[in-house]
This record gives C-alpha cells, structure tokens and sequence, in this order.
C-alpha cells in the first residue's frame, strides 16, 4: 500500500515572492516521513492560481521501486506534467 497526500500545505508561492514565507507552516507528514525514514516520491498534479501544486507518494521502508511504479503509471496516464509554470 502506499499512501497519497498532498505534497506541501500550501498553494506556492509566485517567483517574485519570498519562499520563506510560505513554508512557515508545519508540514507533520513530510516530518513524520522523514523521521521514520519512510520514501517518499513528488509528483505533479495540477495547478492552482496557474502556479504547479504536486502531491505525494509515501510508501513503506524499502518500497521505492513500488513508488517509482506508481509515479511512473500516473504519469503515463495524465498530463499533469506537461504544462510550464508562467515565468
């Protein structure tokens, strides 16, 4: 089983904002992952504001060829990656 989340709490920031700002906030799923050594994989999936938003994969230990799979199918099947960010 892997599980699937968003990959940060908040929307990005644009180009000319600070990047400090908007990743103030706790992020608990990317600091439990972590902490516990868990893999993890960031895929694209859609956009928000016309700025690219992903999400997240988060397997259990030894499991990346498992994430690498998936990510790998979700990307066969969508166009989330494709589009380019506005400069």
């Amino acid at each position: 089983d892997l599980l699937l989340a968003p990959n940060l709490p908040v929307a990005p920031p644009r180009v000319d904002e600070p990047l400090a700002a908007s990743l103030s906030g706790p992020d608990p799923l990317g600091a439990l992952g972590a902490v516990a050594g868990l893999p993890a994989l960031a895929l694209p999936c859609g956009q928000e504001g016309g700025l690219p938003v992903s999400l997240q994969l988060v397997g259990p230990p030894r499991s990346e060829a498992r994430l690498l799979s998936a990510g790998a199918l979700l990307q066969a099947r969508t166009t989330f990656h494709h589009p380019r960010p506005p400069l």
